[in-house]
């Protein structure tokens, strides 16, 4: 076969053979010359014909490469020919049976990438979820000590995740036994409180490798069941571990048979460890509550023995002082030196224990919360001095000088007995624990909203460990603090109760060998918003 290139060669030089001849022969060959021309016509025909067909071969191609560039590959390339045009098709052809298959493999590969990155996509979703839930369950197991409260969200949370009908919680309360503590959904003829004998349950194995367990529970044997229940057909134990005690177990029921796989086994397992703590925390608050609750019993017990006592005491005691009084006053007539001595040693102990008495009777109504806080506008400047004018004789007679530089005119809204009993209390121990020739200040200072007054001593001072316990019921430091006989050590705590029902503080401060500072800070106008837990009516406030 001819290709195209020496076709088109053949009739051309047919073309100028038939034309050379025509020219070169005589007019005379008639019929040669028609011959001739004929030749040449034909050559001229064919050439047009061949022109046709390689022109509509090359538009089928173009056609096909348009194809394949708009990315239609599957439409085949004819290939009618074996000329030059038959192997440029036929190499197109093999180049658009490639791509459809390099096309094929990409989409394939894309779909590939598709399911992956929707697979991924969804594990980073349920990841998503799963962390949200333990954060969920962290945040319910710190923000609250009711365990029955943690239990209730941490279910209503996990049923996001996980399929169930059932769950509950078993408490170990020793080797051989469980007791059910919690329960969520229908319980059927499961209660809480059921014992549970451990050896013949499915705890046994749980507790034993510390690893939750996957059942299939067959209805034969629902009475041996934790869970109890007809509609449960599989259940998953999981121990509750805390440190290197199992102190119980988180059980679910499902009525699927396919139910808890590993990623939710999984995810329960982080939920029993969280649900472990609480349940070790609301252990512990549940003792301490109960504790809590007992000590207050006993202090309710201790204030009332405490006051139906001192009211006991002070009745008989009063009618000692006022026969002592008498007595000293000659009513019953002269009496002697020595038994006067006497009669002066009944009466300044009968007052000490009367202060006893009074003072264990106000702790007893400040602790009841019974202490009245009676209101009014008073001059602070004015108290202070008097205060310092009643306490000089006793700093006289010690050697102390009692000193308070002139205070600024301060005007306060308070109860005005209590900051004088406060005041009193405070310059009495400044006077008590300073020694002969040492000194006792004191200082006021306030802006708008509160008031400051301190009592500075030059005495012997308290110990750095001892600061906080002064103001410590019936504590003592130690009696070589005073040069006389030692205080009931109510003075302090009462003094400071006092000063915080006002809504202020009293503070300490000390350096051993240097003296003592103790301030006070009130708020200008107390009121029940400076003292919560103090409710006003007309000038009078109650602690409740």
């Amino acid at each position: 076969m001819f290709s195209i290139r020496g076709k088109l060669l053949i009739y051309a030089l047919e073309i100028v053979a038939a034309s050379i001849l025509l020219l070169s022969m005589p007019p005379q060959d008639r019929w040669v010359q028609v011959g001739f021309a004929a030749l040449a016509v034909s050559a001229v025909v064919l050439a047009a014909l061949m022109g046709h067909t390689i022109a509509s071969a090359v538009d089928g191609l173009v056609a096909a490469t348009r194809r394949i560039g708009e990315g239609n590959y599957d439409v085949s390339i004819p290939i009618n020919t074996s000329d030059e045009i038959s192997v440029l098709a036929r190499e197109i052809e093999r180049m658009r049976v490639l791509l459809r298959e390099k096309v094929r493999q990409l989409e394939e590969l894309n779909r590939d990438l598709e399911r992956k990155v929707e697979r991924r996509t969804e594990e980073l979703r349920n990841a998503n979820e799963r962390l949200s839930l333990i954060h969920e369950v962290t945040n319910a197991v710190n923000s609250s000590l009711d365990f029955q409260r943690i239990f209730e969200a941490v279910v209503e949370g996990t049923r996001r995740l996980v399929d169930f009908e059932q769950a509950s919680i078993a408490r170990i309360t020793d080797a051989q036994t469980a007791t059910v503590f919690a329960i969520s959904g229908n319980p059927g003829s499961l209660r809480e409180g059921k014992r549970i004998a451990i050896p013949a349950s499915r705890f046994s194995d749980v507790l034993e490798r510390r690893q939750p367990a996957v059942f299939d529970v067959p209805l034969d044997r629902i009475g041996q069941d934790t869970l109890n229940m007809s509609a449960i057909r599989r259940e998953i134990v999981l121990p509750l571990v805390v440190g290197d005690q199992v102190i119980g177990t988180f059980n679910l029921g499902s009525d699927r048979k396919d139910a808890f796989s590993a990623a939710e086994i999984e995810v329960l397992s982080q939920i029993a460890s969280e649900l472990g703590v609480a349940l070790l925390q609301a252990d512990s608050y549940e003792r301490e509550h109960q504790a809590a609750q007992k000590l207050k019993e006993l202090s309710d017990l201790k204030s009332e023995f405490v006051s139906k006592v001192s009211h006991e005491l002070r009745t008989p005691l009063t009618s000692i002082m006022g026969a002592a009084d008498n007595l000293l006053d000659g009513i019953a007539g002269v009496v002697g030196e020595r038994p006067r001595a006497y009669l002066v040693r009944i009466k300044d102990n009968s007052d000490r224990l009367l202060r006893l008495i009074n003072e264990l009777l106000d702790l007893s109504r400040i602790e009841a919360g019974k202490e009245e806080i009676r209101v009014t506008r008073f001059r602070l400047d004015a108290l202070i001095q008097e205060t310092v004018e009643t306490l000089k004789p006793l700093a006289e007679e010690r050697g102390v000088a009692l000193a308070a530089p002139q205070p600024p005119a301060l005007t306060i809204r308070a109860d005005r007995d209590k900051i004088s009993r406060v005041l009193m209390n405070l310059l009495h121990n400044g006077i008590k624990f300073t020694p002969a020739g040492g000194r006792v200040e004191v200082a006021v200072s306030g802006d708008a909203e509160w008031v400051r007054v301190e009592v500075q001593d030059s005495g012997v001072g308290i110990p750095p460990g001892e600061i906080e316990r002064v103001f410590d019921k019936f504590h003592q430091v130690k009696r070589s603090r005073s040069r006389g006989r030692p205080g009931s050590g109510l003075g302090l705590p009462i003094s400071r109760q006092l000063v915080e029902l006002h809504g202020g503080r009293l503070t300490a401060e000390s350096t051993p060998g240097r003296g003592s500072t103790f301030r006070v800070v009130l708020p200008v106008s107390a009121s029940p918003a400076t003292s919560p837990g103090i409710r006003e009516s007309h000038e009078t406030w109650r602690a409740s």
